[in-house]
């Protein structure tokens, strides 16, 4: 869903006058064309500096009595208004200004705009028929800041926040460039508030060299804008929230990352996603999401835009993505780990490095199938219970006694295998904590370097998956988790 909020100033509107000339509402000095609006409708001008809204509300009540609005003229609007129609928009929400008589003299209520706005919206439905039309009148003094915020901020809450799902994709593009300050700075402070819930937008028409082209004063019609540039309102926070993103995403907290990101979305689309993959994968669920990111993230535009072709082959090709293959994606769950151990998330790094160590050690039991070269056997307690090849599970401590009988013959790393076991134990069992001079003590008495936590802890899978075949050097999850980190320092 699009939504097009304008804030309508007084020189937002022509009035395509019989002589062909578009005279704009705003326009009292030179050229005049307040005064032959005047003359064009036969009322005479009155006295005054400001004539906005009784000239307007006159050139709406010619337009109701004759049933046309063709007269009207967009100025600023017209050309974002062709551009948005075919690009999704359906709804645009125009604010005038109605200030109350109770505090604003009638001099300065008479430059509302809110007969202005309602000459915007007879025109645009009827030229753009699909597109739904809201007209909001702004009740309060135009200096009041405080008052306009408060007004906007009760108007967002009850026509778009509460309107809105939050499975809906919003798009909101706002135009302030036409009106007073006061009105123009406090709907970029609220919409700058929603930059996380919706993308926001700002739209800004660019008037030509020059505003009035004609032979004479009185023959000076005034010029459209045709051209618009867009600046999407994140942009004013990124510098800020660039450092939180990096943070986040780097010490592995994806879902802080998918929060500071969701409001850079126009800039990181590809890597908001892939966070919110990541934050699943923290959760196990690794499986289903290899799935998702085959099928919904490694297809799409936006990856397209920002990694290169031979950069997304090569991710396609991890065995990971092919549902029927287990070990590849129990490799997958080792992804955690460099990131936990840089971290200092060392217990849960090495729990999850243990974990996984099972896993594939179970693959090696199966592969081989260990029953029957009889190594490994099923106790009688257990057969009497019912449990045989297909629901038989050996314990870690049998898993890695066999490997070092049959598959290894470096008997400190097989030390090293019962150790990672106990730790393992002590972890679940007594809530017990690994420190780094455990793992250092742990792997220098198996002759290896521990220079980084994270490769020292993913060492013993990689050995261990050698018996199963070629798994890539690093699981593609962590190739994903480097790249995007890359992307972001860039």
């Amino acid at each position: 869903m699009k939504i097009l909020i304008i804030t309508v100033g007084n020189r937002q509107v022509g009035w395509r006058c019989q002589d062909g000339i578009v005279r704009c509402l705003g326009t009292s000095a030179n050229p005049d064309h307040v005064t032959e609006l005047y003359c064009e409708i036969g009322i005479e001008k009155p006295g005054g500096r400001y004539f906005v809204r009784h000239l307007g509300r006159l050139l709406y009540e010619e337009c109701e009595r004759l049933g046309d609005f063709g007269a009207v003229e967009l100025l600023l609007d017209r050309k974002i208004i062709e551009d948005e129609v075919g690009n999704g928009l359906k709804t645009v929400w125009l604010i005038g200004t109605d200030q109350p008589s109770s505090q604003i003299g009638e001099e300065f209520r008479a430059s509302d705009t809110f007969w202005v706005a309602k000459l915007m919206a007879g025109k645009i439905k009827q030229v753009w028929g699909s597109l739904q039309v809201k007209t909001w009148n702004l009740e309060v003094n135009v200096s009041d800041i405080e008052g306009i915020r408060e007004k906007y901020e009760k108007f967002i809450l009850e026509n778009l926040i509460e309107q809105t799902n939050e499975a809906d994709t919003v798009k909101i593009l706002i135009e302030n460039k036409g009106s007073v300050p006061g009105i123009a700075s406090s709907l970029e402070v609220c919409m700058a508030a929603l930059v996380r819930q919706f993308d926001v937008i700002k739209v800004v028409p660019k008037e030509p060299p020059q505003m009035y082209v004609g032979e004479t004063p009185q023959k000076m019609s005034a010029v459209f804008a045709e051209s618009v540039d867009y600046l999407p309102m994140s942009h004013y926070f990124f510098p800020l929230e660039k450092l939180r993103i990096i943070s986040a995403w780097e010490r592995g907290d994806f879902g802080e990352a998918k929060v500071w990101l969701q409001g850079h979305r126009n800039r990181y689309a590809a890597l908001y996603s892939l966070a919110g993959y990541l934050e699943k994968a923290t959760g196990q669920d690794i499986k289903t999401l290899l799935q998702e990111l085959k099928g919904q993230w490694l297809p799409t535009k936006k990856l397209k835009e920002v990694a290169s072709p031979e950069q997304i082959e090569s991710w396609r090709s991890y065995d990971c993505l092919d549902k029927t293959k287990t070990v590849p994606i129990i490799w997958e769950y080792a992804f955690r780990i460099p990131i936990d151990a840089r971290a200092e998330r060392l217990t849960n790094a090495f729990f999850v490095m243990a974990q996984t160590l099972e896993r594939l050690l179970y693959q090696v039991y199966r592969k081989d199938d260990w029953l029957q070269k009889g190594w490994i056997t099923i106790s009688e307690e257990l057969k009497e219970q019912g449990i045989g090849k297909e629901r038989f599970t050996p314990r870690l401590e049998q898993m890695i006694k066999i490997w070092s009988e049959h598959y290894s013959a470096d008997r400190a790393f097989d030390l090293l295998l019962d150790r990672i076991r106990e730790m393992r134990n002590a972890i679940v069992h007594d809530a017990e904590v690994v420190s780094l001079d455990e793992i250092i003590s742990l792997w220098e008495k198996a002759s290896l370097n521990v220079e980084d936590v994270g490769e020292a802890l993913l060492f013993p899978l990689r050995k261990v998956g050698k018996a199963l075949g070629n798994l890539p050097d690093s699981p593609l999850l962590l190739s994903l988790y480097e790249w995007g980190s890359k992307v972001l320092r860039s």
